[in-house]
Parts: C-alpha cells; sequence; structure tokens
C-alpha cells in the first residue's frame, strides 16, 4: 500500500512541479512588463502527505518555495506566503486547513495550510499595516 501510494504520489508531485514553474514563468512575465506591479495570488497551493520524504528523495526542493522566487533573481519579484508568516499572520500556529495522518513522514495529526495568500513584495507593507 505504501508504494503505490508512494509512485501515485511522485506522478502528482511530478504534476505540481510543473504548475508551480508554470506559474513563476507567469509571474516573472508580469514583471518583465510592470516592475512595479501589485499582485496577489491564491489557491490550494500544498503537498499533502509526505511532504519531507518526497522533498528529501525525489523533488530535491519544495515546488512551492520555488514558486514564491528566489531574491538572487530578484528581490522584488519574490512572493510573500502571508498566512505562514509570523511576521504577517498573528498567530501561524492556527493558520491551518486540514488535519491528516502522514504515514509517509509517520506524523500523525499533521496540520496543512492548503488554502494560501501570496502577495508581492510592494503589497507586503499593506498587509502589515492590516494586521
Amino acid at each position: 500500500l505504501r508504494m503505490r501510494f508512494i509512485e501515485k504520489s511522485v506522478r502528482n508531485r511530478r504534476r505540481i512541479a510543473g504548475e508551480c514553474l508554470r506559474m513563476r514563468e507567469f509571474v516573472d512575465a508580469l514583471y518583465d512588463d510592470d516592475p512595479e506591479l501589485l499582485l496577489i495570488a491564491s489557491g490550494d497551493a500544498n503537498d499533502g502527505a509526505g511532504h519531507d520524504f518526497f522533498e528529501k528523495y525525489f523533488l530535491l526542493s519544495d515546488p512551492l518555495e520555488n514558486m514564491l522566487g528566489s531574491p538572487f533573481y530578484g528581490a522584488q519579484t519574490v512572493l510573500t506566503a502571508v498566512l505562514l508568516d509570523p511576521c504577517y499572520a498573528p498567530m501561524p500556529q492556527l493558520q491551518w486547513s486540514a488535519e491528516f495522518d502522514d504515514f509517509v513522514d509517520e506524523i500523525y495529526g499533521r496540520r496543512a495550510l492548503l488554502d494560501q495568500i501570496f502577495v508581492s513584495c510592494r503589497l507586503v507593507e499593506h498587509v502589515v499595516r492590516a494586521r
């Protein structure tokens, strides 16, 4: 059962990695057109069961982190996951929308935030004020 789950999950995670790459390419194209862009992106963005296992053995990096961008390629284009960052979310430990037994990483009662809100650098200061 575990091996079947892992095989299916590897396929799904490759799809997720591809979606994150396309999203990052789209965001980069928007920034190419307008470097002063104010951007909010939201939606279902999660890795599910086995996050640590798959990152370590199959992907080498977290696809969601890749989607957020890197300051090495332009700090102004990095997106911030405001619901996960303690600077913006008053109680990040309460920011979760699903609880499940992660039998791959052997974490029972694992909590995950499925729905995310990402904002551009230029909007972060407004998020802090809105808190």
